[in-house]
């Protein structure tokens, strides 16, 4: 609603602006006319004073002409009429040398002064004697009037300025709410959903305008975006599969060996109840032995197909130490092989993930570490929570990495292994996965010294 008000106020700033200077042009007109009003009276008295006393002055002396003077400012109720000497050379009073001047030489002069806290205006008019010297009637009149006039003129222009400018005010708001304020929270809702990420909803604006050009064009954005969305997830999906099946390569060398003893002790258990060596109770017990070992290579079987199916991602409550130990089972078998130990501590810490998906990142960073390591060294996963975030910490001490080497190492298809020890994917598909989760992943090595990767994900309260 913020762009509806300040075109609310722009109009409004432009309506008072026009009544302003409307105002003020109207005042001066007003101002003009009241003046020349009041100038013509003076003109036309004057004139008539003038001839008047001219006469008088001539035919009955000056103190006849001087009483026709003070008798014509009796009659006057809104004027005030005095007759003044002006001698040649000297300044009369309130008028300065210029216009004294141009008074003894006849000709008429208007001036406004302030008196008595009220602005006054004068006319003096020459009266040029046969004798030869010269006098002036001087014609004041009170501006109050017209200062008065110019009030109520200012007081009706501004009462009518408040009136239109809250006629206006109301309509522009009502217009700039309708047409513009609904229509741009929409599309701010709009592009706010978006950049969380949900492009459902299309924007409907029933208005013919660049607003609704606007929407149409975020609405076919947002299908585009959808749809390469689509095509970015299953790609993704697609990649992570193909990382998986790659891992689980990795995995069944060591697989096949954990499966060896078990077939072993079922092969032999088999043949001795099949040449009935094992008769009454010893058979019982073969049979036995031979359950619990189909048991354990089922269990192990089970957890390989279980890494390696494709499915949905199903974000649950999961707890980061069980991940680490259930983890560290299904990887056993590889870290044997290599002669390296795996070591599993830390705290429970509980997350809102995928475990298909976070079991993916950790065993590709156990793998990893195993593979980096040498023949009886360690590698230890650490779990717990750290200032209200839950962390998987996979430490090894193998060969680490390059300083040149760290900033690439979540680069897709970028890998520091040997030709066929590693696709350059695994470490990019993890990164991503994490990231889809809310979370980051820290690395810290130097070459010699082995390497330290954490995974760090919003933390769930425990209840």
């Amino acid at each position: 609603m913020k762009l509806a008000r300040k075109l609310t106020l722009a109009i409004l700033a432009v309506i008072v602006a026009v009544f302003a200077l409307n105002a003020a042009e109207r005042i001066q007109r007003d101002r003009r006319a009241l003046r020349d009003d009041i100038l013509r009276d003076h003109r036309s008295l004057s004139r008539a004073l003038q001839v008047v006393v001219r006469e008088s002055f001539r035919e009955d002396g000056e103190q006849r002409a001087l009483s026709l003077v003070e008798a014509a400012n009796q009659r006057e109720s809104l004027m005030q009429i005095r007759w003044l000497w002006v001698t040649p050379g000297k300044t009369l009073e309130q008028l300065n040398a210029s216009q004294t001047a141009h008074l003894t030489r006849g000709g008429d002069v208007n001036l406004v002064s302030q008196k008595l806290g009220m602005r006054w205006l004068h006319t003096y008019a020459p009266v040029l004697l046969d004798d030869g010297r010269i006098g002036a009637l001087e014609l004041s009149e009170s501006l109050a009037s017209e200062d008065e006039i110019l009030r109520s003129t200012v007081l009706r222009t501004a009462l009518s300025t408040v009136l239109i400018a809250a006629i206006a005010s109301v309509v522009t708001a009502g217009v700039g709410v309708w047409f513009v304020g609904r229509p741009v929270a929409a599309l701010t809702e709009k592009a706010r959903r978006v950049g969380a990420g949900d492009l459902s909803g299309p924007i409907v604006l029933q208005q013919r305008d660049e607003l609704a050009d606007l929407a149409r064009e975020m609405n076919a954005m947002c299908e585009r975006l959808e749809g390469e969305m689509r095509a970015r997830q299953q790609a993704l999906a697609q990649l992570r599969h193909a990382e998986r099946l790659n891992t689980v390569g990795r995995l069944a060398a060591g697989v096949a060996h954990e499966l060896g003893t078990p077939l072993q002790v079922v092969g032999l258990e088999a043949k001795r109840i099949a040449v009935g060596r094992a008769g009454g109770a010893h058979a019982v017990e073969s049979a036995q032995i031979v359950v619990a070992q189909v048991d354990r290579m089922s269990s192990i079987i089970r957890q390989l197909l279980d890494f390696a199916r494709k499915r949905t991602p199903y974000p649950a409550r999961l707890d980061l130490a069980e991940l680490a130990e259930r983890t560290a089972q299904l990887v056993a078998a590889l870290a044997a092989r290599a002669e390296v130990r795996l070591e599993i501590s830390g705290a429970p810490a509980h997350v809102n993930a995928d475990t298909g998906q976070l079991q993916q990142v950790l065993t590709n960073l156990i793998v990893n570490a195993v593979q980096a390591s040498t023949q009886g060294g360690l590698v230890q996963v650490e779990t717990g929570v750290h200032e209200g975030g839950a962390f998987l910490r996979v430490i090894d001490h193998g060969v680490g990495i390059a300083a040149e080497a760290l900033p690439r190492i979540f680069e897709p298809f970028f890998t520091t292994k040997d030709v066929g020890q590693g696709t350059g994917l695994g470490l990019a598909v993890a990164h991503g996965i994490v990231e889809e989760h809310g979370g980051r992943i820290e690395v810290q090595s130097e070459l010699g010294t082995g390497a330290r990767f954490t995974v760090w994900l919003p933390g769930l309260e425990v209840v």
